[in-house]
């Protein structure tokens, strides 16, 4: 049957739609989806980089991948476990003054600008 339910047929009754509902799958099963029922996953997938590979600042040796950001900073992955030398800490962070202003007195070793204006 394809007719369209409308408020003056059958086809919104109780009945109709408990009969409809009885007649699907209670849950997806492994094989019950191919994969061109899923909208652009296999072009999706073929588009990804099948393996990691090394280069400029991966390195992978044995089950360790690390990985060199930036001069002094290094990020390693270990056994699921990521790790940093040279950052930063939260509580680190959580005592710095939030913003200068021309209230704040500041101590330097040197200051380097091309446009000093001295007030």
């Amino acid at each position: 049957m394809n007719e369209t339910p409308t408020l003056t047929n059958d086809l919104t009754s109780k009945s109709y739609v408990d009969s409809q509902f009885e007649t699907k799958q209670n849950s997806i099963n492994d094989g019950d989806l191919t994969i061109a029922r899923t909208a652009g996953l296999q072009a999706a997938l073929e588009g990804k980089q099948n393996e990691l590979t090394t280069g400029a600042n991966i390195t992978i040796t044995d089950d360790e991948i690390s990985c060199d950001l930036t001069a002094g900073t290094n990020i390693d992955i270990t056994d699921g476990v990521i790790s940093t030398t040279g950052l930063a800490t939260t509580t680190q962070l959580g005592t710095k003054q939030d913003e200068i202003t021309t209230d704040t007195d500041l101590t330097l070793n040197s200051i380097t600008t091309d446009d000093l204006i001295v007030n």
